[in-house]
């Protein structure tokens, strides 16, 4: 007897059929899609669920992929009927694909900085539209900020995907600057960066 292991990223009941497009559920259209939820796509009835609960994994935090903010992740159990059955926290994190520099040259670094420019473009505006509500609840509600609400209130971690020393070293300085609460997701070189976090 030994305890349940736990899946710290994972696609499960996400995708079945790698060659089969519409089994894949883990991406949708677009790169700023903070109000997908990931539990609604996933599929209770997966083959791949029983054969990792006979692995010894009894829960996950299954994660969307694609974009710069994919959406919502959720810490399910790999038991029931439904996806309400498996969750336990189906909105558990917020997730940010950080952007990488590929390539040498200015290219690749441009490319970075004009994706975390969007980011903060995107960050910016769900902050005026807190404010915007807070003084007049009346206000039209815009589902891509409200589904941010709750990691911009420091109520769920943000899950920062980076993995190479620099991304993770610019991930904690912008979530420093702007007063957020990450966990690095990866962190391949995180040991080059031990004191990334104390900024």
């Amino acid at each position: 007897v030994y305890p349940g292991l736990i899946a710290a990223d994972s696609l499960l009941g996400l995708i079945e059929t790698e060659q089969v497009d519409v089994t894949r559920d883990h991406d949708e259209y677009g790169s700023l899609t903070p109000e997908s939820r990931v539990i609604v796509a996933m599929n209770p009835d997966s083959d791949m669920i029983p054969v990792a609960r006979a692995a010894g994994i009894l829960t996950a935090m299954v994660s969307p992929d694609g974009g710069r903010l994919p959406g919502q992740g959720a810490v399910v159990r790999l038991d029931g009927w439904t996806s309400e059955d498996l969750a336990i926290e189906p909105e558990a994190a917020l997730l940010l694909e950080w952007p990488r520099s590929r390539g040498r040259g200015s290219g690749g670094a441009q490319r970075a900085a004009d994706q975390v420019k969007e980011l903060n473009d995107f960050f910016d505006a769900a902050e005026r539209y807190f404010v915007a509500r807070e003084h007049d609840p009346l206000a039209k509600p815009d589902l891509r900020y409200e589904s941010m609400r709750a990691a911009m209130n420091h109520e769920v971690p943000i899950l920062v995907r980076a993995s190479t020393a620099g991304q993770i070293e610019s991930a904690a300085g912008w979530a420093s600057d702007r007063g957020l609460r990450i966990v690095i997701l990866g962190g391949e070189e995180a040991d080059r960066v031990g004191d990334a976090g104390a900024r």
